[in-house]
């Protein structure tokens, strides 16, 4: 078995990876930031039968994420996925040392062999970063047969929405006070996604015409759909099912727009517990593929 450092491009290593990262191997000019990916090759009597994936970034602080470890079926259980995963560990220490992560989803094939890989290296346990469901715009239609008494009541208490591009200097001051009073956390503030929202999928959600809430959708880069990044309700209307009422009305319009066949995406982030737990209770049944759960462990790694 030779485990060493190859370079990009290595279309060899193709196989290797998820599909979404082959771009990054193939003999081609590699995406954005492609040229940073070091790939660690495995060989047994001169054959390709593993690679690792590691990636730089930096957000408050330097740190490498493993992107993905694969071993062929025929050479599992010998070794090669740990020493793999431990010359990606030698790569972080010999430029300076900082945190390795990874990420992986509640759906991944071979999933106990792989915890169990990452187990044995040291890494910590798995924490709970984001779950997302995604499926056809047609869940309206099924949604809307059971949630029919939910829609009447929210009617009843002044349930309305406005798209969100078309807000007043009133309505950004009515933001503004819900900010500074604290009432709406740093992961639901707008500033970062507006850039992106589009005007058919972005709403506002209001009660008796005051500004209570807000959604906003993106086109979705690697699906033919929209990707619902933020959704927002003030405190007191979290249990009322003002959001659920929400994130149906923006979908219906993509249903319009775009037809039933056109995906609806939300996630939210791990810590949101109350976001999950509407995901997993209300939302979950209407989506056939189900709840995608990703989860994230890291190694701290000395120089």
């Amino acid at each position: 078995m030779i485990i060493h450092e190859t370079l990009i491009p290595a279309p060899e290593f193709a196989p290797f990876t998820y599909a979404r990262y082959r771009p990054l191997l193939l003999a081609r000019e590699p995406a954005a930031g492609g040229h940073r990916c070091r790939v660690i090759g495995a060989w047994v009597n001169g054959r390709e039968v593993g690679a690792a994936l590691v990636f730089p970034f930096y957000e408050d602080r330097p740190r490498y994420r493993l992107l993905s470890v694969f071993v062929a079926p025929d050479h599992r259980r010998g070794g090669i996925g740990s020493a793999l995963l431990a010359a990606a560990e030698g790569l972080v220490a010999a430029a300076g040392g900082c945190e390795i992560m990874a990420v992986h989803s509640n759906r991944l094939r071979g999933i106990d062999a792989y915890l169990g890989l990452m187990r044995g290296r040291g890494w910590s346990a798995p924490e709970l970063l984001e779950t997302r469901i995604m499926g056809p715009a047609r869940w309206v239609h099924a949604a809307r047969e059971s949630w029919t008494p939910l829609f009447a009541r929210l009617d009843s208490l002044g349930y309305s929405t406005t798209p969100y591009f078309d807000k007043t200097p009133e309505d950004d001051a009515a933001i503004h006070r819900l900010e500074s009073e604290g009432l709406v956390e740093p992961m639901f503030r707008t500033p970062e996604f507006i850039d992106h929202g589009h005007p058919l999928f972005s709403l506002v959600l209001r009660q008796h015409g005051a500004v209570v809430g807000w959604i906003i959708g993106e086109v979705g880069t690697t699906f033919n759909g929209i990707h619902y990044t933020l959704g927002y309700v003030r405190p007191d209307l979290r249990r009322s099912g003002w959001l659920l009422r929400g994130l149906w009305d923006v979908s219906h319009r993509q249903y319009v727009a775009f037809g039933p066949d056109s995906i609806s995406a939300f996630e939210t982030p791990g810590d949101n517990t109350a976001m999950t737990s509407l995901i997993q209770r209300r939302l979950r049944p209407l989506f056939p593929e189900g709840v995608d759960m990703r989860f994230t462990m890291s190694k701290q790694i000395s120089a």
